[in-house]
């Protein structure tokens, strides 16, 4: 397997040839180069990303559908991507991993989750842990790089009249790359 390659945005030139001239280059452009993009009526652009919150993209409106999973996690939310493609004509997808991911940290939180569960909410130890397991089997990733393109690579499959990005969102700068 070739390893993948992390390709920042610093200029124009910089965006992958197969993002330039679409929504995706434009995104990309607006996140890492405060470029406006084209004014659009209707979504031609699908992101599912993370539901963490400092995953922070200044989405003009009409501009995506965002959908945001655990872990950038693409499979629970298939149905909307599906609604997006087939009815709003959506011809592109973009899945935004990002770095410090909690679900790559799932095996050494999940306790603290059980635990606040029963202590606070009144849930049963068991439906707790029927909780992370579930959390761990759906959601739980190793890397936030190679999770995001293997999602990525399962999305293009299922959607080949779409591009498929994967991209990296860096909570450090809150700047976008590409994995090659």
């Amino acid at each position: 397997m070739t390893p993948l390659a992390l390709v920042p945005v610093e200029t124009d030139r910089d965006i992958l040839p197969r993002y330039r001239k679409c929504p995706i280059g434009d995104l990309l452009a607006l996140q890492n180069l405060g470029r406006p993009v084209p004014e659009a009526s209707v979504p031609d652009l699908v992101i599912v990303t993370c539901m963490d919150h400092r995953v922070i993209l200044d989405l003009p409106t009409f501009f995506a559908f965002c959908l945001r999973t655990a872990g950038a996690t693409p499979m629970p939310v298939i149905s909307n991507i599906a609604f997006a493609v087939g009815t709003a004509g959506a011809r592109n997808i973009c899945v935004v991993g990002h770095t410090d991911c909690a679900m790559g940290k799932v095996d050494v939180t999940g306790g603290a989750m059980v635990e606040h569960l029963v202590d606070h909410d009144g849930w049963t130890p068991d439906d707790a842990q029927a909780q992370l397991a579930l959390l761990h089997q759906v959601f739980r990733i190793d890397d936030p790089v190679q999770a995001t393109w293997t999602h990525a690579r399962h999305l293009a499959e299922r959607f080949p009249s779409c591009v498929v990005a994967p991209l990296l969102y860096r909570v450090e700068d809150g700047k976008l790359v590409q994995i090659d």
